[in-house]
């Protein structure tokens, strides 16, 4: 019997409905959904305090894309009526420009000119510079190449065999900007979409920018913050050679001050400095030649164009806009109570291993005193080696649950080292030696284990369904020879 002919406009308008929520409503003119409470704060003590105070009743979300028209964060400064008009203004000149239906956009859009950026100081001299070696890993070899190429090459990709093969083999360094767009939710499974989609939120992202930064111009508060995103970076981002330049603190710094505003009830965390790092050695695989090391590639050589490093800068935004949209993603971590996952931690522990559990417990090692600041900086300024923490968040962006898959990755880590952990008597000696995990020695394939621990701690717990049916795949690879064999003929 012959499949009745399916209808693609109404799958794509269903697609952007329920996955680009503000964006898809601005488009069409329908209603996005209404931003969430402000965040819990956990309990006197077990959270580090916040650099800057969430406000008390924070404004409506309109677009991920547009000008808060809520109230503004509370830094000590409100925005005036005439700001307010002129934001709504703006915002409304926006969307009555962009079109109703995924169509070719017109020439011509405003580019954000990039400013000199200059690091507001030195990496500091006693902290040391990381080897970048090469680590090689098995998810560019030609099997798994050929795989993704197969899955990627369809008219429509099939999101659940993607998410299986990203989860079980790891994703090739070429296709890695594409199959993160998409498990992330920021495409569509119809690559002859991609494109243009990418053009609109370029172009809706750099209209926008210049009004959120311009903030900072007459604004103490601002300039504060945006101090500490510059500063959070440099800790970290000048160990490594790839992101010690000014071009790099730039992109940083101007994105994760644009995601603060627009998540007005969100404080600072220096992890929103510290997770671009990741993002941006992903997405890097897209613009830069192929075969370019992209542990010793420097932006300002010229590898990679000025339009590049511009597109470079909107990925990173959705990127990060996404990891904290999506269910399970940044803002389970950080607007929400954090007991609740490591109670999570606790639980995957005391269930696997009930004599360390035991052992934490005789020291009066709580939990909460060592595991949040892993939990804050997903071990990123700890292993700081690119492949090794690319290697893990393609095992994240797989899970669709990633901080839940974290804390699984905690808990595997405190497994693996159990003996160690015992061996150390009193609580003094056992808080320094959690605190000091030789994490940086941590190889690709040593962490292949260490996620293959993880993930059965994941699925055994049944925090989400994920699926890891890869058998589809061989079926796709043999369709795209066939389609293949004709040409080389």
């Amino acid at each position: 019997m012959a499949e009745p002919p399916r209808d693609f406009g109404t799958e794509v308008k269903s697609f952007f409905s329920s996955t680009f929520g503000g964006l898809w409503g601005s488009i069409t003119g329908g209603n996005p959904p209404a931003q969430p409470g402000a965040a819990k704060q956990p309990p006197a003590g077990g959270q580090p305090p916040a650099r800057v105070a969430p406000p008390s009743s924070p404004g409506a979300r309109t677009n991920p894309l547009q000008p808060n028209r809520g109230s503004a964060p509370d830094l000590g400064v409100s925005r005036n009526t005439a700001a307010a008009k002129t934001n709504n203004a703006r915002s409304n000149s926006l969307t009555s420009v962009m079109p109703a239906s995924p169509k070719p956009l017109e020439d011509g859009w405003m580019v954000l000119e990039e400013p000199e950026n200059r690091p507001g100081s030195a990496s500091p001299s006693n902290v040391p510079m990381v080897d970048e070696d090469d680590d090689e890993t098995t998810h560019d070899s030609p099997e798994n190449v050929e795989r993704f190429t197969a899955i990627l090459g369809e008219t429509k990709v099939n999101v659940d065999l993607l998410r299986a093969c990203t989860w079980k083999y790891g994703c090739p360094v070429q296709f890695r900007p594409q199959v993160w767009r998409i498990l992330l939710g920021i495409l569509p499974p119809w690559p002859y979409l991609h494109q243009k989609l990418l053009d609109m939120k370029r172009q809706y992202y750099f209209d926008s920018a210049p009004k959120y930064l311009s903030r900072q111009d007459s604004n103490e508060d601002e300039k504060h913050l945006m101090a500490m995103i510059r500063s959070g970076f440099q800790n970290t981002g000048y160990r490594l050679r790839l992101f010690k330049n000014s071009t790099m603190l730039g992109i940083v710094c101007r994105v994760v001050y644009i995601f603060l505003q627009e998540n007005n009830n969100l404080s600072y965390h220096d992890a929103f400095s510290q997770i671009p790092l990741v993002l941006l050695f992903g997405f890097l695989a897209g613009y830069a030649p192929a075969g370019t090391d992209f542990t010793k590639v420097l932006i300002k050589d010229g590898t990679i164009s000025q339009e590049d490093i511009k597109h470079l800068e909107v990925d990173l935004y959705l990127s990060l806009t996404a990891l904290y949209e999506n269910q399970g993603g940044l803002k389970d971590l950080f607007s929400s109570n954090p007991t609740s996952n490591i109670d999570l931690l606790q639980n995957l522990v005391t269930k696997s291993d009930p004599a360390l559990s035991q052992h934490l417990k005789s020291c009066d090692v709580q939990y909460l005193t060592f595991a949040y600041p892993w939990l804050e900086s997903f071990f990123i300024d700890q292993i700081l080696r690119m492949p090794v923490l690319v290697q893990m968040w393609d095992r994240y962006i797989a899970s669709g649950r990633f901080v839940k898959y974290h804390v699984s990755l905690c808990a595997q880590v405190l497994l693996r080292n159990s003996k160690q952990i015992q061996r150390q008597d009193s609580p003094l000696d056992l808080y320094y030696f959690l605190q000091n995990l030789p994490l940086h020695r941590i190889d690709p394939e040593l962490m292949q284990i260490i996620l293959d621990g993880a993930s059965k701690l994941f699925l055994d717990a049944s925090i989400a369904t994920v699926p890891t049916d890869t058998t589809g795949v061989d079926a796709l690879i043999q369709k795209r020879k066939r389609r293949l064999a004709p040409q080389a003929e």
